[in-house]
C-alpha cells in the first residue's frame, strides 16, 4: 500500500544516515578546544572515601591481580586523580585500569584516550577507549587523556550529543552552570539521530 511504502521510505533514510564508524573522541577534544568551549573544571578536594577492603581483595583475586602489579604505575595515576576522584572511586578505576592491562585490551593508562564512569565498584566499571558511552544523566565521567585526567564538564558532555560550541553560543548555554548542562546533555537525544528521525517522519507522513 501507499503507506507501508512511506514507511518503508522513512526506515530506509533512517539506515542510510547510521555511520559505519565514529568521529575518535581525541578529534572531539582537539575541536572543543580550537573552538575555546572546552573548559575545564575547578579542582576541587574530595572527601576520602573509604575504600572497601573485601571487595577490593576479592575482586584482585578473580582477575589474578597481584599487590605487585597493581603497583606499577599508580603513583603518576594517582597524581592525576587526587583532586577530582574520592580514595574509593581512584582505587576502583585503577583496579579497572590494570585488569584492562592484563588482559592485553590497554598498554598503559597514559597511552592513548579513555572514559570511564567511575562511582560504582571495578566489577560494573566501564572503560572506552576513543569514545564515550551512553552519556547518563548523574553519571560521572572520566576522560583520561594522554596521561592527563578530567572530569567530564557540561560542554563536553553536550558535544558528545552533537551540540557544539555554535549552538552553545547560538542559544546562550554558557550562562548554565555545569551541573544543569551535565543533566541536560544526559537527557537529552543526540542532535543528529533527532534530525534523522525528524525528517523520517516527515517522509512518513
Amino acid at each position: 500500500s501507499e503507506r507501508e511504502a512511506k514507511v518503508a521510505k522513512a526506515f530506509d533514510f533512517v539506515s542510510r544516515c547510521q555511520l559505519d564508524s565514529y568521529e575518535p573522541l581525541s578529534d572531539v577534544l582537539r575541536r572543543l578546544r580550537a573552538e575555546g568551549v572546552l573548559r575545564e573544571p575547578a579542582r576541587q578536594v574530595k572527601r576520602p572515601g573509604k575504600i572497601n577492603q573485601r571487595r577490593r581483595t576479592s575482586f584482585m583475586q578473580e582477575h589474578s591481580l597481584t599487590e605487585e602489579y597493581v603497583r606499577v604505575g599508580q603513583t603518576s595515576f594517582t597524581d592525576q586523580a587526587r583532586p577530582f576522584l574520592s580514595n574509593r572511586e581512584m582505587d576502583d578505576l585503577w583496579l579497572k585500569l590494570c585488569h584492562h592491562r592484563k588482559r592485553g585490551k590497554i598498554d598503559s593508562w597514559d597511552h592513548g584516550v579513555f572514559v570511564a564512569s567511575v562511582g560504582s565498584s571495578a566489577s560494573f566499571m566501564t572503560i572506552f577507549r576513543e569514545r564515550f558511552p551512553c552519556l547518563t544523566p548523574g553519571t560521572k565521567f572520566v576522560i583520561l587523556e594522554q596521561g592527563a585526567l578530567h572530569v567530564t564538564n557540561g560542554p563536553m558532555a553536550l558535544a558528545v550529543q552533537g551540540i557544539g560550541g555554535k549552538e552553545m553560543r547560538a542559544f546562550s548555554l554558557h550562562d548554565i552552570d555545569d551541573t544543569t548542562l551535565r543533566e541536560m546533555a544526559g537527557n537529552a537525544f543526540t542532535a543528529n539521530v533527532c534530525c534523522a528521525f525528524l525528517i523520517a517522519t516527515l517522509l512518513a507522513m
